[in-house]
């Protein structure tokens, strides 16, 4: 994915709940945002996709 990564010497942290945890060392604005979209995107994907795996597992 990109983002943060290009711009700073900075890894993506993310909580328990999926949430980015700011990083000092990350650029702040519009690249943050960016990977707080994209890991909501990519949560949301990954709940329907789980959400979907289960279904078919269930109705097998």
């Amino acid at each position: 994915m990109a983002g943060c990564a290009h711009d700073s010497p900075c890894v993506p942290v993310y909580d328990d709940q999926g949430r980015l945890v700011h990083t000092n060392t990350c650029m702040k604005g519009t690249t943050q945002d960016n990977w707080e979209t994209a890991g909501a995107i990519a949560g949301g994907a990954a709940a329907v996709a789980g959400l979907t795996m289960g279904i078919i597992a269930l109705s097998k």
